[in-house]
């Protein structure tokens, strides 16, 4: 999916995003952005209102920022353990969950 958010201080942040990743994006503790997401053909988002394939609207930033995760539900992890570790390495430190000094220390 393609991902566009307008920040409040005008920057705007582009970028794809493909199937099971998570990605993290610096947005303050109740700040808003405009975010736009528009899927690839075959892919669909949903919200309140149902699916679609483009999405519009605003995100307000948390704790961690704005976190857009394309892992699908429920959420398949590979069945080969090193893979399946180095994919969840992957995701704690998109979301910067611990020092990368230790994640390096698992890889």
């Amino acid at each position: 999916m393609d991902v566009k958010i307008e920040m409040p201080n005008g920057e705007v942040i582009e970028q794809s995003m493909v199937f099971g990743q998570l990605k993290r994006f610096p947005l303050g503790v109740n700040e808003t952005a405009k975010l736009t997401i528009t899927c690839q053909k075959g892919y669909e988002i949903s919200d309140e209102e149902g699916s679609t394939d483009k999405l519009e609207g605003e995100a307000r930033g948390g704790e961690v920022g704005l976190v857009l995760d394309t892992r699908g539900r429920p959420i398949a992890l590979p069945e080969e353990s090193d893979a399946r570790r180095a994919k969840i390495i992957e995701w704690y430190s998109e979301l910067d969950l611990y020092a990368e000094e230790y994640l390096n220390k698992l890889r």
